[in-house]
């Protein structure tokens, strides 16, 4: 998150798995790292998605609902972040693709994900990150 201009905006990507693109906040499991910490977690996926850590994430929401797993939502200032912005699109180990991140308001963040919107299940982290100082 940062601001540009006094509006608060938040970094995102489209990840296209071949069903279609959704943008997405950076995210990730710990399926193939059992019993890692959430925090060594949010390190290591973020860094992964968008080349920087956080030296100061604050939790924002907690969505218990999600096919059966936790996912936790972190905020975190842009000057509170180390590493360098990656610039070059992504593909995982299923073929998945991921742009390279970029800057959104939360109102260009909350029109329909068929005209760029952030995905259905990020949303409520969404408005849970606009009611926080940061």
């Amino acid at each position: 998150m940062d601001e540009i201009d006094g509006e608060r905006v938040y970094l995102v990507f489209e990840y296209d798995s071949g069903k279609g693109v959704q943008v997405k906040f950076p995210a990730g499991t710990n399926n193939d790292h059992p019993g890692e910490e959430i925090l060594l977690t949010l390190d290591r996926e973020t860094h992964e998605e968008t080349g920087l850590t956080s030296r100061n994430p604050q939790l924002v929401h907690k969505d218990e609902r999600s096919r059966g797993h936790v996912k936790f939502f972190f905020i975190s200032h842009f000057r509170e972040c180390d590493g360098e912005l990656r610039k070059e699109e992504r593909v995982d180990d299923d073929g998945d693709r991921q742009s390279p991140p970029f800057w959104r308001t939360a109102k260009e963040l909350m029109v329909d994900p068929k005209d760029g919107g952030l995905f259905y299940t990020h949303r409520k982290a969404l408005e849970e990150a606009e009611k926080v100082s940061v």
